[in-house]
C-alpha cells in the first residue's frame, strides 16, 4: 500500500511509525498533493451557516448548527467531515464529503442532485 507525503505525516502526528521508502517520490503523487491541497477553498462557519442548502443538508443528517465545528477549512458535523473545492463535482471518501461552494450548488440543479444523491447512498443509508 503506496502512503503519501501528507498521510505519512498524519500518521508520524499521531504517533503511528510507518515504514517508508528512501526512494524519491513519483513526480504524480507529488503533483496529485499539491493539488488536492490547493483546491480546497477556506471557508469560515458565518459563511455556510446562512445559506440554505447547509441548512438542508444539517437537518437532513440530524444535526444541529451547534454542534458544528470549522477547522483546516473542513466543517466537521459529527458523523461526516465537509469540505469545498474548485472542483466542481462532488465526491464522499473516508467519511469527507467535498463539494464545490454552496453558492454554486444552490444555482445549479445537477449539483443539487448530485449532492442529494450522494448523501442518500454514502450517509444516509
Amino acid at each position: 500500500m503506496t502512503v503519501t507525503q501528507k498521510q505519512y505525516s498524519q500518521l508520524a502526528e499521531m504517533g503511528i511509525n510507518v515504514w517508508k521508502s528512501r526512494a524519491e517520490p513519483k513526480n504524480s503523487d507529488v503533483i496529485n498533493e499539491l493539488s488536492e491541497s490547493s483546491r480546497v477553498i477556506e471557508i469560515t462557519a458565518e459563511s455556510v451557516v446562512s445559506q440554505r442548502v447547509f441548512l438542508d443538508v444539517l437537518r437532513s443528517i440530524n444535526c444541529e448548527i451547534g454542534d458544528i465545528n470549522v477547522t483546516h477549512n473542513t466543517i466537521d458535523l459529527g458523523l461526516i467531515n465537509w469540505q469545498f473545492s474548485s472542483v466542481q463535482s462532488i465526491s464522499f471518501e473516508h467519511n469527507v464529503l467535498t463539494t464545490p461552494e454552496l453558492s454554486q450548488i444552490s444555482a445549479s440543479l445537477e449539483l443539487k442532485r448530485s449532492l442529494w444523491n450522494t448523501l442518500n447512498q454514502k450517509v444516509l443509508s
